[in-house]
């Protein structure tokens, strides 16, 4: 058996629902469990710091120290690890919510290291410094790099890294390391009162917004600029309504000062709203298209002749967009087509037909369907072999999708396809190597691990865990 094949998850980490009805027994009994996995996490996470720093007590890791193969577990050789902006931006804007919602225990932790040292540590302490950590480096990168975010960084000297992996955008050009990095830098000045963060959140947020409108957008895959997609503008969406929520609960505690800001994060996100549920969603066909002709608008055939739909993209931006309802205007004047008022049918059409058509047989969800033919299609290549993939961070999107659209409407549909996601989510991807976190990259087809990551190589802090945080808060809605 090599070091690839399939991993079963420990039973402590399966969980299947099978109640018809969201009952206040399977509501607490779900909550228990998510809340227990979002510590579970979070102290694997610090295991990697504390034991990385043992190893190299000389250095300094200038990021998220996550360069971890995600089936082996294992660490990577000093010489191969890279810090990744894209995973830097990312952990450092989940972690300072984490930390002003009061998600992360302050209390003292026994960690257990690989070479069997236990570490007592206060969780909440070590992320406060760790989010200190990785708000300096990446000032410190975008400062080095003149406002570009590399996507791949050299841990030695905190800027772009010649490896060949790296992207090399344009002058007016963006990575999604930009764009993830609207919410690290807003967060982080909320937390620490910080003008600087809020200032540089203002200017990448416009950056990206710009960036996805004129199609100056380079993917991470391709290397190359990705047109009319719909990843880059309902990404910029998501970190609004990350910023909205932290401004809510931050009202709730008795801060007010940031409140000022929420009307003019809601302006900038309108034209990603019928964007999204006007073009990209085709309401006639009940289908959606990841790429749009940027002149026409309508679903882009690309050049091996297909008309590609992501579903997992598809479900996280209707998860998005269901969460930034509940912020736009209730008398809405502007001449935006799609408001607070109908949006919300479009976005459970949305999630309706990514339960439809995005499962394997094998009942995981792939990465891309072929809308002119309604078929799988293989997504990445390598070494002259194609393969149909199936992400982790897929299914938790349409789990939490699912059910901030089940808490806003009752649609016992949403409910079912909640129920469908999380139990595909952790029968099949919980690894004990990682310490409970997702196996990036299945087989579609065979459903065995596949060695090499959807987007970036080091473990990913945000995806599950945020999505874990928004069921959790559709959850508690429940009475």
């Amino acid at each position: 058996m090599d070091q690839y094949s399939r991993i079963a998850p420990p039973d402590e980490w399966l969980m299947n629902i099978t109640g018809d009805v969201l009952d206040l027994p399977l509501k607490n009994k779900i909550l228990e469990y998510n809340k227990g996995y979002q510590i579970k996490v979070l102290r694997y996470f610090a295991m990697l710091k504390l034991q990385w720093k043992k190893d190299n007590p000389n250095r300094s890791f200038p990021g998220l120290c996550a360069e971890v193969d995600s089936v082996t577990g294992i660490m990577r050789s000093i010489e191969e690890q890279r810090a990744w902006s894209w995973g830097d931006a990312r952990g450092l804007g989940l972690w300072c919510y984490f930390i002003i919602k009061g998600t992360i225990p302050d209390q003292i932790q026994k960690i257990s290291l690989p070479d069997e040292t236990v570490v007592e540590v206060n969780l909440k302490e070590f992320y406060n410094d760790y989010v200190d950590l990785i708000y300096k480096s990446l000032v410190d990168r975008y400062e080095k790099c003149d406002g570009h975010l590399p996507h791949l960084v050299d841990i030695d000297t905190n800027e772009a890294s010649d490896d060949p992996r790296n992207l090399h955008p344009g002058k007016n050009e963006i990575t999604s390391s930009h764009n993830f990095a609207i919410n690290a830098f807003f967060q982080y000045g909320f937390l620490r009162n910080n003008e600087k963060a809020i200032s540089l959140g203002w200017k990448i947020l416009d950056e990206s917004f710009h960036a996805a409108h004129e199609n100056r957008y380079v993917d991470h895959l391709r290397h190359e600029r990705s047109y009319a997609h719909s990843h880059l503008g309902m990404t910029c969406v998501g970190a609004v309504v990350d910023c909205l929520k932290t401004i809510e609960i931050l009202e709730n505690q008795g801060n007010t000062k940031y409140s000022g800001m929420k009307d003019d994060l809601i302006s900038r996100t309108r034209w990603t709203v019928d964007l999204f549920c006007q073009y990209h969603w085709n309401a006639e066909k009940k289908e959606f298209s990841e790429y749009l002709h940027p002149i026409t608008k309508l679903p882009y055939i690309n050049n091996r002749g297909h008309v590609v739909c992501d579903p997992g993209h598809a479900a996280e931006g209707a998860g998005f967009f269901a969460e930034l309802s509940q912020y736009m205007p209730i008398d809405d004047k502007t001449n935006f087509k799609v408001k607070r008022n109908n949006i919300i049918p479009t976005l459970e059409g949305v999630v309706d037909f990514v339960d439809r058509v995005g499962y394997a047989d094998t009942g995981v969800m792939c990465k891309h369907i072929d809308m002119l033919t309604g078929k799988q299609i293989a997504d990445i290549e390598k070494d002259s072999k194609q393969y149909i993939t199936a992400p982790w961070w897929n299914l938790r999107e349409t789990a939490a999708a699912a059910i901030k659209l089940y808490q806003l409407t009752g649609n016992e549909q949403m409910w079912k396809i909640y129920k469908r996601a999380f139990n595909a989510t952790y029968n099949n991807y919980p690894n004990e190597a990682i310490g409970g976190l997702m196996l990036q990259t299945l087989d579609a087809e065979t459903m065995q691990p596949l060695p090499f990551p959807p987007a970036t190589g080091n473990l990913d802090p945000m995806h599950s865990p945020r999505a874990r945080e928004r069921e959790i808060e559709a959850l508690l809605s429940f009475k």
